[in-house]
């Protein structure tokens, strides 16, 4: 997997499977965009304006966990963003929350910023709203992920 920048900024990301791994699964890309579309009038005005704190320490030190990594003190990233977003040739607005880095909206307080971001994380995983991509040896697979 590979992050493809341009002028600093990610703006795709690109995946090529040379094989296939034993037991790989097919797995869903959330279309964010399409989970915006889904919510109500009334929920999108809600969220527009709002910003979340995203943390990457709670995700990468699990996984480093798990992979019997030592943890000395590393920092990671963190950033403020705006829960919508807007991508900057289409002008279509996304959701930009998830599950692994999203740590709270900056203008709630705590029990309804859990609420809504809960909300948020089960709405933006389902069916509905992901590309499946089946992959094949030799696949590519490539992704927009420009949003201002």
């Amino acid at each position: 997997m590979a992050l493809l920048l341009l002028g600093g900024l990610g703006v795709s990301t690109l995946a090529l499977r040379r094989q296939m791994r034993s037991g790989a699964k097919n797995r869903g890309k959330p279309t964010t965009g399409a989970a915006y579309d889904a919510l109500s009038p009334r929920f999108k005005t809600f969220l527009e304006g709002l910003t979340a704190y995203h943390d990457g320490g709670p995700f990468y030190r699990e996984t480093n966990a798990k992979l019997g990594r030592p943890e000395t003190g590393k920092i990671y990233p963190n950033a403020v963003h705006p829960l919508v977003r807007i991508h900057p040739v289409t002008n279509r607005k996304t959701l930009f929350a998830n599950r692994g880095f999203t740590i709270r909206i900056n203008e709630l307080p705590a029990d309804e910023s859990r609420a809504v971001l809960d909300f948020l994380f089960e709405h933006s995983t389902k069916p509905d709203y992901q590309v499946r991509f089946s992959w094949q040896p030799y696949s590519v697979a490539f992704w927009d992920i420009r949003s201002k």
